[in-house]
């Protein structure tokens, strides 16, 4: 399923996308998830990624979020040309 996303995601020029598709870090998730540990897989999958800002002494991320810290996080994800909180 993961590879035919990434074949699709390719032809419609998401090559980045695609790319995460066929990682073999997606891979390893989808193993673990047929091995019921795949949220665990996903979790340190997500926090290696670097997608996520980082906590820092002024700030905690949590794990709920309400409509403001959800707006925050996501839309400085959105604002940069990376997709990552790294690229602001």
């Amino acid at each position: 399923m993961a590879d035919a996303l990434g074949r699709l995601l390719e032809m419609v020029g998401l090559a980045r996308y695609a790319a995460i598709c066929r990682s073999e870090t997606t891979r390893q998730c989808i193993k673990a998830w047929e091995e019921r540990r795949g949220f665990v897989a996903y979790r340190a999958a997500q926090k290696a990624s670097g997608v996520e800002p980082p906590d820092v002494g002024e700030l905690t991320w949590g794990t709920y979020f309400g409509w403001e810290e959800n707006a925050a996080l996501y839309g400085a994800a959105a604002r940069s040309k990376w997709g990552s909180w790294r690229g602001i």
